[in-house]
């Protein structure tokens, strides 16, 4: 193998170079670790050799002696007496803060570093420090300084990753880091406490806390015969993939798609070679795998894209799966009849198919969004999950009785005996009514005034159909496709997207469908489609403004939603339009497809109708020319409210301040109401609003009698509706408006519990 020396400059341009190669570095720590020596010395030998191969001044380790103290245990280069600070607490200096971010910290000048403190003042200027890690936990620090300031390359951090989980495991099996304090790590209260988190799939879920433990501690860290640790790895990547496969056989619709992208991944060339090249260098699969894995973590972190950095977790997840199959043959979680709520740091779609769903009451998660792959399929198996929650392991323990909310986004940790007894009587009240009210859902929604209801469903993935036909929806409403594009890991071929579209169109039992065409852009990136840096993505390049500035994406769905509706009704619209000059030109690409496809031979849709998703307030002062272009309108309440009182709905701080049923508000959704009733424009309003009960009831009493909801909501919507009574609820909704109240939520519940509305029956 070739010799290749690691470089890396100081300011004044010098070229530094380490004597040794990477291979060389590793086969010297290897003759180290084989010595009949003690464990300190092993140590020390270990950190002087890195120290020459880096060209480093300084070296030292620290390394975890209780629940928050990092004691320096061995170091090399120092000055007798130095460094002057012995103890670093979590947070505290640059050894702190490497704890606490978990990420190598490299400094070109000390003094100008936010993690520089006054008693860490020396003669070194330059420092690089990494975590060491065993399992879970953070059990050390490695250290290198340099006199002169020091640009310290990818290489070098790589090197002292390498070092460091060579490291985690002397430390241990030395008892230079007491296994107590690895179990013990966490000073956990038994107290009960409660955790914030965002909401990633509704529910509600009573159970025992289970960690699922991602990072497995790697023993044999070397091997004689590169050539057969290739082999076993080659042997376990077969195992794993046999596995992946049987899980495939087990699911449908969107699960299976995310599955076949996962396997993809398993499956992946790259980083299968560069597992090998470690292994190489005479690494261990096991390790080489890890500092793989490492490396791809240490650069994607870097990467600001959510997305991109969600897909992080399914990297990692079949990174810890291919350990599992090192050593032994399935990765299946034992079955257990106990409820638990299973608490991650991250969590791959495959890992949790691992485990007996039937015992899964809800999942946590330290990070996580709603395009997080486990989240989709968390959803599908109707699995409440709760993601944001950073702090969750220094409040919980194996076992800790733990209530997840996840229609309130909130986990009770330890709750009283009074509040398990709460809950558990409102998780049997919501099956019973489920149950009770199962009949309502086959029976037409309409007011006891007789005013007919369309109940639609907003969806977005195949596996919503199932719901589409168990609340017996009259359509969908909002069907958002760019869903289905998050959840692939390339764009997708036309012919990949009319599947699609027609299995959603067969799967509606003739009813209508509304396609809404890409929303992508803000907050719903592509992982292979680059969105450009913004201050406001939210009022940025997004939606339909992409769409008319790469009118290949345009086109492309256009020409697959045209084929896929050959002989039944197409029903698209177009999100974020803000002028209806962008409906016009969306309109003549539209056009120019449907045109091709018939010259194709394509058999045509029976019925094309286009329209808008009305949520730009630009719109509502042009409606005159809109409603000459549409076929039909559907408001979103969501987006329309956020620019209506100029505030982003994602901001908790002013979440509260403006309610939808403000006068504001109301009198805007009068207005489009009053305009499309002059020409008998058909309309329907597809926010969140129309899947509160409140919100639904005012809708209803303004004359709007189609909506589109969260099908989760089928039930209470339909029971309000069916009690209400809109001659008598108009006149007085009509009365509050006028009167100048700022918020009439109260009056209108309170004007629903007098007349016998139900309001209160299926209300989470």
């Amino acid at each position: 193998m070739e010799n290749r020396a690691l470089k890396f400059k100081n300011n004044n341009n010098a070229e530094l170079t380490t004597d040794d190669s990477s291979i060389n570095i590793l086969a010297k720590i290897r003759q180290i670790m084989s010595k009949d020596i003690s464990g300190v010395q092993k140590l020390l030998e270990i950190l002087k050799t890195t120290k020459n191969h880096l060209n480093a001044d300084a070296i030292a380790c620290y390394g975890l002696m209780d629940s928050n103290i990092y004691n320096l245990i061995s170091k090399s280069g120092y000055d007798i007496g130095y460094p002057e600070i012995t103890d670093w607490s979590k947070g505290q200096g640059i050894i702190g803060n490497t704890v606490v971010n978990a990420v190598p910290i490299s400094l070109t000048d000390k003094s100008k570093s936010i993690y520089y403190s006054d008693a860490e003042e020396s003669k070194y200027t330059s420092l690089c420090a990494v975590p060491i890690t065993r399992g879970s936990v953070i059990i050390g620090v490695l250290v290198i300084e340099n006199l002169k300031a020091t640009d310290y390359s990818d290489e070098v951090i790589e090197i002292l990753q390498t070092v460091s989980m060579l490291l985690a495991e002397l430390l241990v099996a030395s008892d230079l880091i007491h296994r107590h304090v690895l179990e013990t790590h966490k000073n956990i209260s038994k107290n009960p406490y409660n955790l914030d988190g965002k909401i990633l799939s509704q529910g509600l879920g009573i159970g025992n806390a289970l960690f699922h433990e991602t990072v497995l501690s790697v023993s044999n860290i070397f091997v004689e015969d590169s050539d057969l640790e290739k082999e076993r790895l080659k042997s376990a990547i077969n195992k794993m993939n046999i596995a992946l496969s049987r899980l495939l056989r087990r699911v449908t619709g969107e699960t299976k798609d995310i599955l076949e992208a996962y396997q993809m991944l398993s499956q992946d060339l790259g980083w299968i070679n560069k597992i090998k090249k470690k292994i190489d260098l005479g690494l261990s699969s096991e390790a080489a795998i890890q500092r793989v894995q490492n490396e791809t973590r240490l650069k994607m972190l870097k990467i600001t894209d959510p997305y991109i950095r969600e897909r992080l977790t399914d990297f990692e997840d079949v990174s810890n799966r291919l350990l599992t199959y090192l050593t032994k043959d399935d990765n299946k979680k034992s079955d257990s009849n106990d409820d638990v709520i299973l608490i991650a740091r991250s969590l791959g779609p495959a890992a949790l198919l691992d485990y007996d769903l039937k015992s899964i009451k809800g999942i946590i998660l330290e990070g996580g969004n709603q395009s997080n792959h486990v989240s989709i399929v968390a959803k599908s198996f109707d699995i409440p999950v709760l993601g944001q929650c950073e702090n969750i392991r220094n409040h919980v323990s194996n076992n800790d009785k733990v209530i997840l909310d996840a229609h309130q986004g909130i986990a009770f940790i330890r709750p009283s005996d009074d509040t398990v007894e709460l809950f558990e009587k409102e998780l049997l009240e919501k099956i019973e009514i489920k149950n009770r009210y199962r009949d309502v859902l086959n029976k037409p929604a309409v007011t006891k005034d007789g005013m007919r209801i369309y109940i639609n469903i907003n969806a977005g993935l195949a596996v919503d159909m199932q719901v589409f036909n168990d609340v017996n929806a009259d359509g969908i409403g909002l069907f958002r496709t760019e869903f289905a594009f998050m959840g692939w890991s390339k764009y997708p071929s036309v012919a990949v997207q009319t599947d699609f579209y027609k299995n959603i169109l067969q799967k509606s039992n003739d009813k209508h469908v509304t396609f809404r065409t890409l929303d992508i852009g803000g907050d719903k990136p592509l992982p292979y489609f680059k969105n450009p840096t913004e201050d406001n993505p939210a009022l940025g390049w997004r939606a339909v403004r992409i769409g008319l500035d790469r009118p290949a994406l345009f086109k492309t769905q256009f020409r697959a939603l045209i084929r896929a509706a050959a002989g039944e009704d197409l029903k698209l619209m177009l999100p974020m339009v803000a002028d209806v000059e962008e409906l016009i030109q969306a309109k003549k690409l539209f056009e120019i497809e449907r045109l091709k496809s018939l010259e194709l031979g394509f058999a045509p849709p029976k019925s094309i109708k286009f329209g808008v998703m009305l949520e730009v307030p630009s719109l509502i002062f042009q409606m005159d020319k809109l409603l000459k272009n549409v076929d039909f309108i559907s408001i979103g309440t969501n987006d329309l409210m956020q620019y209506l009182f100029a505030a982003d709905r994602g901001n908790y701080n002013i979440k509260k301040r403006y309610d939808c049923l403000s006068p504001a508000m109301l009198s805007v959704l009068i207005e489009i109401k009053k305009k499309c009733d002059a020409v008998s424009m058909p309309v329907t309003v597809c926010g969140e609003m129309a899947s509160n009960v409140i919100d639904a009831m005012a809708l209803v009493s303004l004359g709007f009698n189609s909506i589109s909801i969260n099908p989760k909501a089928a039930v209470k919507i339909k029971l309000m509706v069916n009690s209400l009574d809109v001659n008598i609820m108009k006149p007085y909704i009509n009365h509050l408006i006028n009167s100048g109240e700022n918020n009439i939520r109260e009056e209108l519940k309170a004007f629903a519990l007098d007349h016998n509305v139900n309001i209160l029956a299926y209300s989470k």
